[in-house]
């Protein structure tokens, strides 16, 4: 898998910067009873995946897609159910995944990860999240059900109060029941 190039990176640089370095940190935004949501696996290795989880406790892992790398990791994650914010088209266009069709999202739904679709710098990416749920599905075969689970785990993954979320997660049974056969 190619990594991508790091001068077209608008944000800081994940490698060299291992989550274990912020553990301090993010003890104490959980002290202060912060959701806290981390950027690990997308450049980095599954171990910058572990740490986030292990050693952060992170509520959310921001990209993720390197878990795949490390299977008791996959199983950890996927029984805790913690949320992966999944960026295809990002990935696709850093070198992370060599295409788009190429993406390990399938893979991580099966698996069980608690995954949903993001598009992650939309104006530098030239693509927001419609556009992302459009390419995605397009170049990886999904379904409207699928898109709608995936879309569903982001309603459950977001820091909502529990009514906003349910009132969201409705809504969207509402416009998947109209438009589903």
């Amino acid at each position: 898998m190619g990594r991508p190039d790091r001068r077209i990176r608008p944000g800081g640089a994940e490698i060299g910067n291992p989550p274990e370095k912020f553990t301090r940190y993010f003890a104490e935004l959980r002290r202060q009873r912060f959701k806290t949501c981390v950027h690990a696996g997308e450049e980095g290795p599954a171990a910058y995946v572990r740490q986030a989880f292990e050693l952060l406790e992170a509520d959310r892992i921001d990209h993720g897609v390197a878990i795949l790398d490390d299977e008791r990791l996959v199983r950890d994650v996927a029984a805790a159910e913690t949320p992966l914010t999944v960026c295809p088209t990002s990935n696709a266009r850093l070198n992370v995944v060599p295409s788009l069709r190429a993406h390990p999202l399938p893979a991580m739904l099966s698996m069980g990860l608690n995954v949903s679709l993001h598009s992650d710098d939309p104006a530098y990416f030239e693509s927001y999240l419609t556009d992302t749920y459009a390419s995605t599905a397009a170049h990886l075969g999904l379904d409207r059900p699928t898109l709608a689970h995936l879309a569903a785990n982001a309603i459950r993954s977001a820091f909502l109060p529990p009514a906003a979320r349910q009132a969201f997660l409705d809504r969207l049974e509402t416009q998947v029941r109209q438009q589903l056969p």
